[in-house]
């Protein structure tokens, strides 16, 4: 099972969305089976772009909290995502509804990570027989944000051109590089990239020419997030998500 964190700096860059499209993309057009975990426990997301009710108590906060850190129990946490009505699944999500309350029930410490990383990930692999794993990380500096990289064979550091974001994922980069991590940079949201390509300049030369991907700008998310490989597969976008996706799964072959 090859783990995949997707990251961003800061929030707003679209790394939830590349997160879920990337996935619909793994199991759509490679037929694998995608793990995902939403470890952005302060600002959670992942079950709204699937449009997915939660469980009560079936998120990924109760599933930490000491009380019901028993791994045996971790079917009641895990939500089948139904892409095509009638057909196998082939995405299985652990979900976070962020509560402040669990938030300070579940402090973050060592216990945390080893249950996720020996405990959790493990069985999520040979319950489910995933391809893929991929995980949600917190933004910025943090220890969310940073056991998640820890945690995985692959980063995919999403960013927009800004200063922000230059400065954030040229020091993840830096963080990546010293740990042997390997890692793909991901632009979000850009306006016409080829005839912008002038405009990016900034953020390839302070990333070192280390981007990979970029994600042209989709004016039909402003208003409302969807899953543009499920509903405009023909999309400039999603054809973007996808060449990701191909990416990752070579990447995974290897």
């Amino acid at each position: 099972m090859n783990i995949i964190t997707f990251y961003s700096y800061k929030g707003g860059t679209g790394r939830s969305l590349c997160l879920v499209n990337v996935a619909v993309a793994l199991h759509l057009s490679y037929g694998q089976k995608v793990g995902l975990i939403d470890l952005d426990c302060e600002a959670s997301g992942l079950h709204h772009l699937f449009e997915i009710t939660c469980r009560q108590n079936g998120d990924l906060l109760n599933f930490l909290h000491p009380r019901n850190r028993s791994i045996s129990k971790i079917e009641q946490y895990v939500h089948e995502v139904q892409l095509v009505p009638g057909a196998v699944p082939g995405i299985f999500m652990i979900p976070t509804i962020s509560d402040p309350k669990l938030l300070e029930e579940v402090p973050w410490d060592k216990g945390v990570e080893a249950f996720l990383s020996h405990e959790v990930f493990p069985a999520l692999q040979r319950i489910y027989n995933l391809d893929y794993l991929l995980i949600d990380s917190r933004s910025g500096i943090a220890s969310y944000a940073s056991y998640a990289l820890r945690a995985a064979h692959c980063g995919v550091l999403v960013c927009r051109p800004d200063r922000q974001n230059r400065f954030g994922i040229s020091k993840m980069i830096e963080i990546c590089k010293a740990a042997g991590k390997p890692y793909l940079v991901c632009v979000s949201a850009c306006p016409n990239p080829k005839k912008n390509i002038v405009r990016l300049s900034p953020l390839f030369k302070a990333l070192g020419e280390e981007t990979t991907h970029v994600f042209p700008y989709m004016s039909e998310l402003y208003f409302e997030e969807f899953i543009s490989t499920l509903k405009m597969p023909h999309s400039a976008l999603a054809k973007a998500y996808g060449e990701l996706a191909k990416t990752i799964y070579n990447f995974g072959r290897e």
